[in-house]
């Protein structure tokens, strides 16, 4: 069975790893071109290319993949299965037809909630107690065909991005490997994704990182999740009367401790946020130009007069 890997990030880098640990073979490996990165805007390979290289395998990155040329490269391969994994670009029709068995997609929900580019942080945002992983046929409308197999996994109350997706990838490797096997034995059967279930997981925006503390306090503690380790929840608050940026890492939520108005305390070298659904206790914090601490170790070295919600 001749397969096709397309991904870029880390995550698409450790399930490549895998399959071809478990003894797959990959005719060739499609990633996203080089980018200009960082300050310095160095250009810098895709994780998935770096993998790719150092192994010796054949690899392509194209400008786009879905032109002539890119296409013509993909027809002469003569793939019976592509198998896509966080690429990043959208795969044009022509394409999806190329593979003579199917074109196959890992994604990090439980289809057909949260389609879309950050399924595990809106997943943790919306306060989900479960997510999973997909592996669907794909079809021109996204994350939209018909699901070939599905693996569900709880999500723990502290859970965090970072944390849900190391466990997602673990399932994946699991579901993904298994999947390749079902199609080598014939075509597996597929169900239909549920139309009426759809959700939509929106790419992640600085703006969405921002807290808004008219919000109910859980909320936040589900934003701060859901965005650690990047791009990190945001606010600002008036320290020493002036304005400054204040990014929250980590923080701990409970119903109990209650006050009629949002407020923002210091107890016990222990910075709270009080309202009338809960208090939350930010554990972790980062202050402009300073590295990711504890907020009590913060607390012990600063020198504050005054400090309050904006």
């Amino acid at each position: 069975m001749r397969i096709v890997f397309f991904g870029t990030p880390n995550f698409s880098a450790h399930l490549l790893e895998h399959l071809l640990k478990s003894g797959v073979e990959v005719a060739l490996v499609v990633t996203r071109k080089d980018k200009p990165k960082g300050r310095n805007l160095e250009v810098s390979k895709s994780p998935v290319k770096e993998l790719a290289e150092s192994l010796g395998l054949s690899c392509f990155s194209p400008d786009k993949v879905s032109e002539k040329a890119s296409i013509e490269k993909l027809r002469e391969i003569g793939a019976d299965l592509f198998v896509v994994v966080a690429f990043g670009e959208i795969v044009s029709q022509e394409i999806l037809n190329l593979p003579s068995l199917a074109c196959i997609n890992v994604h990090t929900s439980l289809l057909p909630k949260y389609r879309g580019a950050a399924p595990i942080q809106r997943a943790i945002m919306d306060g989900e107690v479960k997510t999973g992983v997909t592996i669907m046929h794909m079809v021109k409308k996204m994350d939209a065909g018909d699901i070939i197999s599905q693996k569900e996994v709880l999500i723990e109350e502290e859970e965090t991005f970072g944390g849900l997706e190391e466990k997602l990838l673990e399932i994946s490797k699991e579901l993904l490997l298994q999947t390749l096997l079902n199609f080598k034995k014939g075509k597996p059967k597929a169900i239909p994704q549920n139309e009426a279930l759809v959700t939509y997981a929106a790419k992640i925006e600085l703006e969405d990182c921002k807290i808004d503390w008219k919000l109910p306090l859980k909320e936040t503690h589900n934003l701060v999740r859901g965005v650690n380790p990047y791009p990190g929840a945001w606010t600002e608050i008036r320290l020493n009367g002036k304005l400054t940026p204040l990014k929250i890492w980590l923080t701990k939520y409970w119903e109990e401790i209650k006050t009629p108005l949002t407020r923002l305390t210091i107890e016990n070298n222990r910075l709270l946020i009080s309202s009338e659904q809960g208090t939350l206790e930010v554990l972790e914090l980062q202050l402009p130009g300073k590295k990711r601490m504890r907020t009590s170790e913060w607390l012990r070295g600063a020198r504050i007069q005054s400090i309050e919600l904006v």
